[in-house]
């Protein structure tokens, strides 16, 4: 599926002569794929038959193996000694190199919790390419759905989406709160958002000086540079928990099809009178 091969070989065995008609080979057919550039151009352009890569599992499993890297990060790192005995936790050299080591793992934090954010956006995308009904397909409605806040496309997918057996999506779910919560800490984190938590106070007493941090009043931090590997966890779980809640709300046919084929990387579809059929 992604490459071709052409193995060839020589009855003298000669490794120089098979390499030559090899190069032969390939330059002719480098000549000759241009001439039917446009030919497939024209296929692919009319093929009802495709491939749809999955953002979900791909933004999911970047995440996945972020939180494992974080995992490793987390454990205690050891400094280097001439005679150490095998360890599963980390080694570094030096104190210096212990630091840079230790500073790194914040940006894996960071990126892991975005990346599980990212992933259900994903899973909504793919559900609303597939499933959103007919009337609502010509190019400026579904434009403008698709631009939709996501906690809005979540709860109104039923509305826009055929194969629910809901009329909306519950907003008062303990599932559907979490996740708002993280939305909310999302936009916060993807536009910078100057939050209270980012403040310190200098204050002055008896000679020395103090800073104070903002307490953080929730279960994750406002303050990005403040997540750790807990925190990671808990957004696998929310967005977890949050899959099954939409599945849980499609009708027992839409359910069982959707289940087939939204945790594959890729999904076969064919266009018929305007839907995409999985296969």
């Amino acid at each position: 599926m992604f490459s071709v091969s052409v193995a060839v070989y020589h009855k003298t065995e000669d490794i120089a002569i098979s390499e030559k008609v090899a190069t032969t080979i390939m330059v002719l057919m480098e000549k000759e794929a241009p001439r039917y550039k446009a030919k497939l151009k024209l296929l692919a352009k009319e093929s009802t038959h495709k491939l749809v890569q999955n953002p979900y599992i791909t933004y999911y499993r970047t995440a996945e193996n972020l939180l494992e890297l974080s995992k490793l990060l987390d454990k205690p790192i050891k400094i280097r000694d001439s005679e150490r005995s095998p360890s599963v936790e980390p080694i570094v050299d030096d104190l210096q190199e212990y630091f840079i080591f230790w500073d790194k793992r914040n940006d894996v934090y960071r990126s892991a919790f975005l990346m599980y954010l990212a992933s259900f956006e994903g899973f909504l995308n793919i559900l609303y390419e597939l499933y959103t009904r007919t009337d609502l397909r010509s190019s400026r409605l579904f434009e403008r759905i698709s631009r939709e806040q996501v906690d809005v496309k979540l709860r109104m997918a039923p509305v826009y989406c055929d194969g629910f057996k809901v009329r909306i999506i519950d907003h008062e779910d303990k599932r559907f709160k979490n996740f708002l919560r993280l939305v909310n800490l999302r936009n916060d984190y993807v536009h910078a958002n100057l939050v209270k938590t980012h403040e310190r106070y200098i204050i002055e007493e008896d000679d020395f000086t103090f800073i104070v941090e903002n307490e953080e009043p929730g279960e994750t931090p406002t303050d990005i540079n403040q997540l750790d590997l807990s925190h990671i966890e808990l957004a696998k779980l929310y967005i977890d928990e949050l899959v099954d809640m939409v599945i849980e709300s499609l009708d027992p046919k839409t359910k069982r099809e959707f289940k087939n084929f939204i945790f594959n990387e890729e999904i076969e579809v064919e266009s018929f009178e305007g839907y995409l059929i999985p296969k």
